[in-house]
């Protein structure tokens, strides 16, 4: 698939993305009330705005992995952040540590971004293997956690 001349990468794309405030609004109230991965949602806005398809295998491995990476590692540093957040405006005595966990947690998304970029690059490298609709898939995905279609349709609507 040729990528248009002025394609950005996604790590740029999502900054530029996240950096609105209507935007952020938006993934935040996902994330925070919904459990959405925002890797996943700014990986979906990034493929549809540079028209990718991805095989249904490989749309299915990113979404899982953003899945995974988000239980497992980015909510257990956000909750612990927001805990020092607590204690920091109580006692002033975490700047540091918030500092760092929010540091962490964006060196992380930059490197889940990255990964996503790399399988969509060598996905779309040549000709499309198997089945190409990353919409069918993200439906199927979607029906299957009722809270996250619910979340995307009332956020992304507004």
């Amino acid at each position: 698939m040729n990528a248009p001349v002025n394609e950005q990468s996604l790590w740029v794309f999502a900054c530029e993305r996240y950096s609105q405030k209507l935007e952020q609004a938006r993934l935040l109230e996902a994330q925070n009330t919904y459990h959405v991965s925002v890797c996943a949602v700014l990986w979906c806005q990034w493929l549809d705005a540079y028209k990718k398809l991805l095989p249904l295998a490989e749309f299915e491995s990113g979404l899982t992995l953003c899945d995974s990476v988000d239980q497992s590692v980015l909510s257990p540093l956000r909750a612990l952040r927001n805990q020092s957040t607590i204690k920091t405006t109580q006692h002033g005595v975490f700047d540091h540590a918030k500092k760092s966990l929010l540091h962490a947690e964006l060196q992380i998304e930059r490197e889940l971004l990255s990964s996503l970029e790399v399988l969509t690059l060598s996905a779309c490298n040549g000709e499309a293997r198997g089945a190409c609709c990353h919409a069918e898939f993200l439906n199927q995905f979607l029906a299957s956690r009722p809270q996250a279609l619910k979340a995307l349709l009332s956020i992304f609507s507004k």
